[in-house]
């Protein structure tokens, strides 16, 4: 099982033109929580469930 550094991202939406798209600089959130975890879909992207628990 993978963790969530191991996964493989390709940001292919980063990759089009800037029309379609605004590059902004990320702001942090106060207290970030998870609302939903599908374990089905970890299991196709071979990701351990216990990445859920991650902070």
């Amino acid at each position: 099982m993978k963790t969530l550094d191991q996964l493989n991202f390709e940001n292919s939406f980063a990759g089009l033109p800037g029309i379609f798209h605004s590059r902004l600089k990320p702001t942090s959130l106060p207290a970030p929580y998870l609302v939903s975890f599908n374990a089905d879909a970890a299991h196709l992207i071979d990701l351990d469930r216990d990445e859920a628990a991650r902070a």
